[in-house]
């Protein structure tokens, strides 16, 4: 299994969702931070086995929440780049890409 690394923009994108579930409900945004580690437990035991958005970045969904994990699956590793919401930021990730 590789590792995952989680990149500071996307937790930066996990804090700000985490903050505004949590002033909606308390404890929701609890369950968005439970949902994206499944997320990425899944993403390092199966990483090509979510859906390529462009070459050699690929997209996890999250069960509960309107998130998507992006990430890129590199040689001994797992870069996650962005956490965004699917309807607002869909093509955010590529700036954040050092391509």
């Amino acid at each position: 299994m590789r590792q995952v690394n989680i990149q500071a923009a996307a937790l930066a994108d996990l804090a700000q969702a985490d903050a505004w579930y949590e002033a909606q409900f308390p404890g929701l945004g609890d369950e968005l931070l439970d949902e994206f580690r499944l997320a990425v437990a899944k993403i390092a035991e199966y990483p090509l086995s979510f859906t390529e958005i462009d070459e050699g970045v690929r997209r996890a969904m999250l069960r509960r929440f309107p998130y998507h994990v992006i990430y890129i699956v590199e040689d001994s590793s797992i870069e996650v780049v962005a956490a965004l919401h699917a309807h607002r930021h869909s093509n955010a990730w590529r700036l954040r890409l050092d391509r």
